[in-house]
């Protein structure tokens, strides 16, 4: 199972529900190959508590992460007490992955190794908060992470899950930190799309 979060994406900017100025066929194949969701609603309209809803199933003000996003230094996070996804996946056996961005807290009881995650690879919070650190698991790999090559190395680490040797069913969550600013697409996409720079990103 993977389920892939693009920050401040439309559903209105895929091909698959309709977009014209914006080509997105590998998501238009995953769109067709997959579950087409159309009937839904964000429980938030910026990161934490959104990610928060979709992660719990729950109103994220039951978490306490109803309004705004956590910052760099924030003390808080999504409460061990919560259930996740991943958890209830795990205890039926699956293996759990997350990649990207996380945003749900930095502190090791907020990780996502703390909420059922066995293995992490990403980014703390938002790509426009510095010191951006990259991290496995609870190691930073580089600091501040060179976020032109970002959505690449994304792609080449979820490729790395799924093709994992296991007997296990794996739950992967993808959750980009693109197309949220800055706006930074790679160089083969600028100027590709119909819809300016942040087409070319998404």
């Amino acid at each position: 199972m993977i389920v892939v979060l693009a920050d401040d994406l439309g559903f209105g900017d895929l091909g698959s529900f309709g977009a014209r100025q914006i080509r997105t066929p590998h998501l238009d194949r995953m769109a067709r190959d997959g579950a087409r969701l159309t009937s839904f609603f964000s429980s938030a309209n910026v990161c934490t508590p959104s990610r928060a809803g979709m992660l719990t199933g729950r109103y994220p003000a039951r978490s306490g992460l109803a309004v705004g996003v956590l910052q760099v230094h924030s003390t808080y996070g999504l409460p061990e007490s919560e259930i996740t996804v991943p958890e209830l996946l795990k205890g039926q056996g699956y293996r759990t992955a997350m990649l990207g961005k996380w945003h749900h807290g930095s502190r090791a009881n907020f990780w996502p190794t703390s909420h059922g995650f066995d293995t992490f690879w990403g980014v703390p919070w938002s790509n426009d908060m510095n010191p951006l650190p990259l991290y496995r698991g609870m190691e930073i790999l580089e600091e501040p992470l060179v976020q032109e090559a970002f959505a690449d190395r994304l792609v080449e680490e979820a490729r790395a899950v799924i093709s994992a040797p296991s007997q296990q069913p794996f739950f992967l969550y993808i959750s980009h930190v693109a197309p949220h600013v800055p706006l930074q697409p790679g160089s083969k996409f600028a100027g590709r799309s119909k819809a300016g720079l942040y087409g070319d990103f998404v």
